[in-house]
């Protein structure tokens, strides 16, 4: 099972998450998982340990949610379209194995697969904001503290992250006071 199925199954547990209780997710994921017949010991895994992981970071995933859905809550949100959202932001903010643009680009193909004709343009949204605000103020930040061109953060911004960040703006710091 390739990682486009495996994320299939994902959100369609993500999705029953709004239906069953917490504490009966284990038993529904043991029931969900031999009902879809999923043999591979290795895809079964993958797909709990996901699964869980979104779980118990459903709250601050909801959170970031709220603060980029303009005009939408998650409880004002079709259920669907949430499940799909929940995995897509979980992947972009704590799964570093996918590429925010894939977790965009695969969220926008279950959208168009599983949920109406205009979820895909409002997930892309969501997803799109909540992306570039993370990856701008890093981009920003070096931009300013290091005066590089547009066209450069452009090349380097996929490379970004806070981490990168901290070490450039201290060894700038230093740089400065040592002058």
């Amino acid at each position: 099972m390739g990682r486009r199925e495996q994320r299939e199954q994902i959100f369609k547990l993500v999705f029953q998450l709004e239906f069953n209780d917490k504490n009966d997710m284990p038993e529904q994921m043991k029931l969900y998982l031999e009902q879809e017949e999923i043999q591979s010991e290795r895809d079964c895994t993958y797909i709990s340990e996901k699964f869980e992981k979104i779980q118990d970071k459903l709250s601050e995933i909801d959170t970031l949610i709220n603060e980029q859905a303009t005009g939408w809550k998650t409880d004002r949100m079709g259920k669907v379209d949430l499940a799909i959202i929940r995995l897509a932001v979980y992947e972009i903010k704590y799964d570093d194995s996918v590429p925010t643009s894939v977790a965009i680009n695969e969220a926008v193909e279950l959208a168009n697969q599983y949920s109406t004709d205009k979820a895909g343009s409002f997930i892309n949204g969501v997803l799109g904001s909540l992306s570039q605000t993370a990856q701008d103020v890093l981009a920003n930040l070096v931009t300013l503290f290091l005066g590089i061109t547009v066209a450069t953060k452009m090349q380097y911004q996929q490379f970004l992250t806070w981490e990168t960040c901290i070490i450039m703006l201290l060894g700038l710091g230093a740089f400065v006071f040592d002058t």
